[in-house]
């Protein structure tokens, strides 16, 4: 089973993001063998890894930090005997670092990052031919990125030893801070999962999970009023997965009182950065507006209208150590500003945040057959009750988990 992270890198993903997402899912491969009952080291040396690399610092110890993080967690976590420790990789040179003006210097760039993958002792490499940044290679193209390789492993001496980047004081440091910093990267996976398999659930959980208790209350009541541009860029935005996404919504906690407004942006290495900002009345006014043009673009808060409202009741779990949160919705329903609602009866929404590697409750859900799934209460809910609008990567959930085809039947006033 090969592992890959080229597309997530392709895709605008830094080199942390990357590393943190591929191993996540590796472990995901992991946890999905184990709760089928096999072991451990039946299946670990089968499995392998295929990494982009580029032109920024962190890529120089993709190949360390990732051998670490998977070697301690093979033998802490699971146990695992010393040849299921041992990460194997494969590198390709990133296709996104070519250039499509004077590519016949896109070699350099691909001679570069061929030198520090072999430098990190990948186990096999590929490297791009100079003008794939805009065509087909051609014959005399590939015969160059092939040179690249021989002469690097017949010609470059240095290349024959085995590490020789070892010891150097920024390849250490560098390594040490790559490493945290991929652990520190935050994994969320939603599962639709009926209500009726929620106490089977919650008694299953690890001893040490504590409930969040508020005046002797654990279950809280949200709605969110999101607000868009008349064209509905931010949910065209989420859809096709751009870099320049965002969303803006109100926020109203009904129980224990309070009201916000908050903007969601993707920030420059990739995270998610979540702002907010107390909210008085209605609109979009001093701090709020501010808020938003200053995430988003000026004079954007003039523009946004709402155009879907989400009410659900949430119950929030935290597993022992603080290793991960849980939440648990129910009662989801979508209400349009005409009045149109859609309510998914009988499901609940679990969503669990974790590090690189997936939480006890992930583990609990995969054992009773339940997969993460894609799901945005915003863009499903509107692509659910406009089926107009695209469904895109949407549409998974709405017709096979939620069962909610886009049509009048579904609908109530």
């Amino acid at each position: 089973v090969s592992i890959s992270g080229y597309h997530i890198a392709e895709a605008g993903a830094n080199p942390i993001s990357q590393l943190a997402f591929t191993l996540a899912n590796g472990f995901t491969f992991v946890e999905a063998y184990l709760a089928r009952g096999m072991k451990i080291d039946d299946f670990a040396p089968n499995l392998s890894f295929f990494f982009s690399n580029g032109m920024d610092p962190e890529y120089t110890v993709m190949g360390r930090v990732a051998r670490r993080i998977w070697a301690v967690t093979m033998r802490e976590r699971y146990g695992a005997s010393a040849r299921s420790q041992k990460l194997k990789y494969h590198i390709q040179t990133s296709g996104r670092s070519l250039h499509a003006q004077e590519m016949s210097f896109n070699d350099i760039r691909t001679t570069l990052q061929a030198l520090i993958a072999i430098y990190d002792n990948a186990n096999s490499l590929h490297t791009n031919a100079y003008d794939e940044a805009v065509t087909t290679p051609s014959t005399e193209s590939v015969r160059r990125a092939l040179a690249i390789q021989l002469i690097i492993n017949r010609e470059w001496g240095l290349a024959t030893n085995e590490n020789p980047l070892q010891g150097s004081f920024v390849i250490d440091e560098l390594t040490d801070l790559v490493e945290e910093a991929a652990l520190l990267a935050r994994g969320d996976r939603k599962y639709v999962v009926p209500v009726a398999a929620l106490d089977e659930l919650l008694t299953a959980l690890p001893q040490g999970t504590r409930g969040l208790e508020i005046g002797g209350r654990r279950r809280f009541g949200y709605r969110s009023t999101y607000l868009d541009t008349p064209d509905l860029a931010s949910f065209h935005s989420s859809g096709r997965s751009q870099r320049t996404r965002w969303k803006v919504r109100t926020r109203d906690y009904l129980d224990t009182g309070g009201r916000w407004l908050e903007v969601k942006t993707r920030g420059a290495r990739g995270a998610t950065v979540k702002q907010r900002v107390p909210l008085g009345g209605d609109g979009l006014i001093g701090d709020a507006a501010a808020l938003v043009d200053t995430a988003v673009g000026d004079g954007t808060a003039r523009t946004l209208w709402p155009v879907l409202t989400t009410s659900y009741g949430r119950t929030t779990v935290l597993l022992p150590g603080a290793s991960a949160r849980v939440t648990i919705d129910i009662d989801l329903t979508w209400t349009s500003p005409a009045g149109d609602s859609l309510r998914p009866r009988g499901l609940a929404i679990v969503e669990t945040k974790t590090g690189s590697t997936p939480s006890a409750v992930d583990r609990l859900l995969w054992a009773r057959g339940f997969r993460p799934v894609r799901l945005s209460k915003y863009g499903a809910g509107l692509a659910a009750l406009d089926p107009t609008l695209p469904r895109r990567k949407w549409h998974d959930v709405l017709a096979r988990h939620l069962h909610l085809p886009t049509t009048s039947d579904h609908r109530s006033a």
